[in-house]
């Protein structure tokens, strides 16, 4: 129960900084599926599998594309 309640806090404090658009909380949430999926294999709940391997995918890919420096704008010289 401690543990559920602990990685539970652990995803909402990265949802609220990834709110707060903070490259941190793609870290976090890494961090909280590493943990949501040893609390998976422990209790042997294998339905919430599928959703641990999605926000995987997402946090990597959230990472990878906040990492990118962003483009910058076309600035037209109109004389």
């Amino acid at each position: 129960m401690i543990l559920q309640v602990f990685i539970s806090i652990l995803t909402i404090i990265s949802m609220w900084m990834l709110g707060n658009r903070s490259i941190w909380g793609w870290y976090v949430s890494l961090l909280s599926q590493f943990l949501w999926l040893a609390f998976i294999i422990m209790t042997r709940t294998w339905g919430l599998l599928p959703l641990n391997v999605a926000m995987w995918v997402n946090c990597i890919h959230g990472i990878r594309k906040w990492s990118k420096p962003e483009p910058k704008p076309i600035v037209e010289d109109h004389q």
